[in-house]
């Protein structure tokens, strides 16, 4: 088998784990965002930022590894992914064609977990905005003495947004 092939087929090997990994972080972030975690959520956060740049390396070597092949091959135009599979004696090209399909099955796991996600985010971000609101708005009447020995009712404002307290 040809290097850029098997190469190619450790690239989506490498993709596949790391988005396997980005995926069971999304789920971990899942449990942090039902929990209100928001240390846990930014800790999720930065470890998948970390797994983000390693697939922007690995998606630069895939690029190489098509164009080391096109070279090789004397292929003038663009090649997808499949075009290389079906150019490939033997079982080298169906192995990478069900990494691919393992890769793109996860990818869209991913993207679903993630729309899942950020509802979730956005309906907290919805209910603590209603219910800043609604403290914010709360005023209590207040009852108290005068100098003078009367009875004296005050609006005051929310606790919360009281600059005084």
């Amino acid at each position: 088998m040809e290097p850029q092939v098997v190469a190619m087929e450790g690239i989506l090997k490498d993709e596949l784990a790391v988005f396997e990994g980005l995926y069971s972080l999304e789920e971990e972030k899942t449990g942090a965002i039902m929990n209100h975690d928001g240390k846990l959520l930014e800790k999720i956060s930065r470890e998948q930022e970390g797994l983000i740049s390693k697939i922007q390396a690995l998606e630069t070597g895939r690029i190489r590894r098509m164009t080391d092949y096109k070279r090789a091959r004397h292929i003038k135009e663009t090649i997808t992914l499949k075009d290389m599979a079906d150019q490939i004696a033997g079982r080298g090209g169906s192995r990478l064609m069900t990494i691919s399909g393992n890769l793109k099955a996860v990818i869209n796991r991913l993207n679903n977990l993630q729309k899942t996600n950020r509802t979730l985010i956005n309906d907290n971000m919805e209910y603590y905005t209603i219910l800043l609101k609604g403290l914010k708005d709360n005023r209590i009447m207040d009852s108290g003495y005068s100098p003078d020995g009367k009875e004296e009712e005050t609006l005051k404002q929310s606790i919360l947004f009281n600059q005084t307290a």
